[in-house]
């Protein structure tokens, strides 16, 4: 087995791809600069890796939109799994306070970010926007639990995400005052319009269709949350498939029981791993998606897996919106930003000063090298941590191709189905 860190992996491979092309869609291999355009947005393609700790597979599509403004990444977090819950909190809220940082200036461009760390214990998410992670078991061929591993989106229509907004402007009992914030269908934060001296004097009927991104800066004014929520999943079925998607998967039917439906048919008729996110992007565009759609689909073994312990493996989804200047900055810096800040957790637990567990002055030399050599924020943190951090390695993500078919026209579940969506026998 191999984990994400491992850059020398043979069973490795990326692969063009061509949704017009009904009969080969999966294309040509790629190689070098090809694989690095295709990761930064410059043509669609599908990935896979049978060989890692976890096998998974991943695919990237720009649909109808004009641009690409998604990305994904995979990387083993070394120590992750030795921390407390309180401490991986703290390293995941301490990342994406540093990653707004760099992210600070860009008003009216941002992104949703969904990260997934599966561990031997289970799976710690952390959603930022209106990504959704769900994970399909199964005992043999019997199916097991449909849930969505997020607890929340964030749209400023949620019902939780509602009544934050309303405490966050004071305005619980009111609804007139309320309205002033949100777009008349009340599914968007509205567009604070500001004077020549940067002074809001309205707000405009329309705006964010998220209440929580990083960047979008002009939007904390009316209640942008910047904040992780984390959640937490134990693994109990035998066979686990852990499916990640930005909201261009979910648009068009936001019954999401379908994604559970389609990979248990995946399941039942054997199809091969890679073939899974197809369908599932066959069935999107079917449901008349138009957005921007990544997908990942991780194959877990609970009682199989070779995880160290004191590991995880983080599977990253960032949905840009506004342009793609904030995803980039968030796939260039997320995963080391991660990986400093876990070390840090991991040396003050044992006992080290606060000196010591940071003995390369993390925060200092982001500061300084900032100032120095880095003077546009968005410019990736790499070389610093990288230089700085014995633990960080980087890492390729890790894939394959072959070319099969899957109907995606899973049957239906049963009518008389009242659980909620998030957690579904199918």
């Amino acid at each position: 087995m191999f984990s994400l860190a491992d850059t020398d992996s043979p069973h490795t491979t990326y692969q063009k791809l061509n949704i017009k092309d009904n009969k080969k869609p999966i294309g040509e291999t790629l190689h070098g600069e090809d694989i690095t355009a295709a990761k930064s947005g410059s043509f669609d393609y599908i990935c896979e890796n049978t060989e890692a700790t976890f096998p998974y597979v991943a695919l990237e599509c720009c649909n109808l939109r004009p641009t690409q403004e998604d990305r994904i990444d995979f990387r083993t977090i070394h120590k992750f799994g030795e921390l407390s819950a309180e401490e991986q909190n703290s390293a995941l809220n301490t990342t994406f306070e540093e990653l707004q940082t760099l992210c600070d200036k860009y008003e009216t461009v941002g992104a949703c970010v969904m990260a997934n760390i599966i561990t031997s214990k289970g799976i710690v998410t952390a959603n930022l926007g209106d990504s959704e992670s769900f994970i399909v078991g199964f005992n043999g061929k019997c199916p097991g639990v449909f849930k969505r591993l997020n607890s929340s989106l964030d749209h400023p229509n949620d019902s939780k995400e509602r009544q934050r907004l309303k405490e966050f402007h004071k305005t619980k009992e009111d609804e007139k005052q309320w309205k002033k914030f949100v777009t008349r269908d009340g599914k968007r934060l509205r567009t604070p319009i500001k004077d020549a001296s940067e002074q809001i004097i309205s707000y405009a009927n329309d705006g964010l269709a998220v209440s929580g991104a990083l960047g979008d800066t002009l939007y904390k004014k009316v209640g942008l949350r910047q904040t992780p929520n984390i959640n937490r999943s134990e693994m109990h079925d035998k066979e686990i498939y852990l499916v990640a998607g930005c909201d261009g998967l979910t648009e068009g039917n936001e019954d999401t029981r379908w994604i559970g439906s389609s990979i248990t048919r995946a399941k039942n008729f054997e199809t091969p791993l890679i073939q899974m996110p197809m369908a599932l992007l066959k069935a999107a565009k079917t449901n008349r998606s138009t957005d921007n759609i990544s997908i990942i689909i991780v194959k877990i073994n609970p009682l199989e897996n070779n995880l160290s312990p004191a590991d995880g493996e983080c599977f990253l989804v960032i949905d840009g919106h506004g342009g793609k200047e904030v995803a980039d900055i968030i796939h260039q810096n997320f995963m080391t930003i991660l990986q400093a800040n876990v070390d840090k957790q991991w040396k003050l637990r044992h006992g080290l000063t606060e000196e010591q567990a940071n003995p390369m002055g993390y925060e200092k030399e982001m500061q300084t090298e900032l100032q120095k050599t880095y003077p546009s924020e968005e410019q990736s943190l790499a070389s610093i941590y990288a230089s700085n951090n014995p633990h960080t390695q980087w890492t390729p993500a890790k894939v394959l191709g072959k070319q099969t078919n899957i109907l995606h026209d899973c049957p239906e579940l049963s009518d008389d189905t009242q659980e909620n969506k998030n957690s579904v026998g199918i």
